[in-house]
């Protein structure tokens, strides 16, 4: 009998271990088909700094562990640099999300309920996030933040989603407008950490070797024009409108020396990229980097996340360097003047 007891305690004791060690950590896992094999990271930031993981997706699926006794802002991005999901999260939450590389929007994720209604915010409002134009989303996020004060998505929605953090009155507006316990302190500081961690983009460009589809190495100049527009991408259900934009900014200038626009593939889908530029109907230059951001012809350009607009003007200083078409198309129409 003393023997039974001795091993229920034993037994006891193991379980509590095994419950206490699973608590001290959190974990993702992910299925997301086309996403075949390739590395993948995850990072994650707190109030005191920023950590990040490597490792491999296979056959489509990853996972990823991490420790955080706070809350923390988790970010997942592909080899290329394309961020494949965001979360909040902290020791003890298990997340999983289903999807499709070639349909990011369409992620779906299971477990806490801010993750869970962040995604179905991104669903709900996917026409606006596929559209080039950020304003679209902005006003919808406004509207959001605006309605629901006390909500913690509203603050997520601001730091992830909102094209304008570098307008300080109008992120100052809408945070004021956000109830003190949605809007933590360790969230805007994780959200500052990441903003500090991020290289600085160069503020001129000379010129890039690159693979063009002509099949030869070749290279980019930005001294031959008044202005010269750099869109580089992915396979994206977004693709098409973004190149809607700038095909009628092609349209409008319709002189290469007043603006050359080049894109750049960053992904490692050769086919896709083929197939997009026999077809896309555009007059510009089409050039592919495998590599992604580690293509040592890019590293220059900072690039945190894709779609990303370069424009320089003819003596190869940066103009603007960011995710918005509206604002590219603005700065390299003005240059070409």
């Amino acid at each position: 009998m003393k023997k039974s007891i001795f091993y229920i305690i034993i037994l006891l004791a193991l379980v509590g271990f095994v419950a206490t060690s699973c608590s001290r950590s959190f974990k993702i896992e992910g299925r997301v088909e086309n996403l075949g094999s390739q590395n993948v990271h995850m990072v994650w930031a707190t109030a005191e700094g920023v950590k990040e993981v490597r490792s491999v997706a296979s056959n489509n699926y990853f996972e990823f562990e991490g420790m955080s006794p706070a809350p923390a802002l988790v970010l997942i991005y592909d080899a290329q640099n394309r961020m494949l999901a965001h979360f909040v999260m902290e020791d003890g939450d298990h997340m999983q999300l289903r999807g499709d590389a070639t349909d990011l929007l369409g992620i779906e994720v299971k477990g806490e309920d801010v993750n869970e209604r962040w995604y179905q915010f991104i669903q709900q409002h996917r026409s606006e996030y596929q559209d080039a134009s950020r304003s679209s989303l902005d006003a919808a996020i406004e509207k959001y933040v605006k309605e629901n004060p006390s909500d913690l998505l509203s603050t997520l929605l601001l730091v992830a989603d909102f094209s304008q953090l570098n307008n300080q009155q109008k992120m100052k507006q809408l945070l004021g407008g956000i109830e003190a316990d949605a809007k933590p302190e360790w969230l805007l500081k994780a959200y500052q950490r990441l903003v500090e961690r991020r290289p600085k983009s160069s503020s001129k460009i000379g010129s890039m070797l690159l693979m063009e589809d002509t099949g030869d190495f070749a290279s980019i100049n930005t001294t031959t024009s008044r202005s010269t527009l750099l869109y580089l991408w992915v396979n994206s259900t977004a693709h098409n409108g973004e190149m809607a934009t700038l095909k009628q900014l092609s349209e409008e200038i319709g002189d290469t020396d007043r603006l050359q626009i080049c894109d750049i593939y960053i992904d490692a889908d050769t086919a896709s990229w083929r197939g997009y530029t026999r077809n896309d109907g555009s007059t510009w230059r089409h050039f592919w980097a495998p590599e992604g951001p580690l293509n040592p012809q890019l590293r220059s350009l900072s690039i945190a996340s894709t779609p990303l607009y370069v424009v320089t003007d003819s003596l190869g200083n940066v103009k603007y360097n960011g995710p918005d078409a509206n604002a590219a198309t603005n700065t390299a129409r003005h240059l070409a003047k």
